[in-house]
């Protein structure tokens, strides 16, 4: 009797084997492909929250006093929310970076002043709004702090 059993096994095997192969390299392929799209995604929120800061910032240490600062920034985003005792500012920004509501809102930046031995304490929060679209590593994206002088005429309230 003539026996093929065996080519076709080993046949089956190898057919077998390079389903596995193939699909434990393209498990690792998408793996690394979602790492590196969750990576961009940081690296441009990161980006967008380091500008406005920067922005604000600079602001911050032209302005002789908080509520100019404050008018300065409104000037600038007129969609920004200033706190009853106008020392909190927050504003919000769209994914593509563009001033917006906060029900549209995909990071805020939150901006709070504070007066210190005749310094005017600027802390800028860059963070980014729960229950958007987009994942987030961490919800806070990036801060800063601007210390400046005050002038000795300027009355800073």
């Amino acid at each position: 009797m003539n026996r093929r059993a065996p080519a076709s096994n080993l046949f089956l095997l190898e057919l077998i084997l390079s389903i596995t192969l193939f699909a434990l390299t393209a498990s690792i392929c998408t793996t690394f492909f979602t790492k590196a799209h969750i990576l961009t995604n940081d690296a441009i929120q990161l980006q967008q929250a380091v500008t406005r800061a920067s922005g604000i910032a600079d602001i911050a240490r032209i302005s002789d006093t908080s509520s100019d600062c404050i008018r300065q920034i409104q000037d600038l985003f007129p969609e920004a929310e200033v706190s009853g005792d106008q020392t909190q500012l927050t504003i919000y920004f769209n994914q593509d970076g563009i001033c917006t509501t906060s029900g549209r809102a995909s990071y805020s930046v939150n901006v709070a002043f504070s007066v210190q031995d005749n310094f005017c304490i600027t802390d800028i929060v860059c963070s980014a709004v729960q229950g958007r679209k987009e994942p987030i590593t961490s919800p806070i994206l990036y801060t800063l702090t601007v210390k400046h002088a005050l002038d000795e005429r300027g009355d800073e309230a």
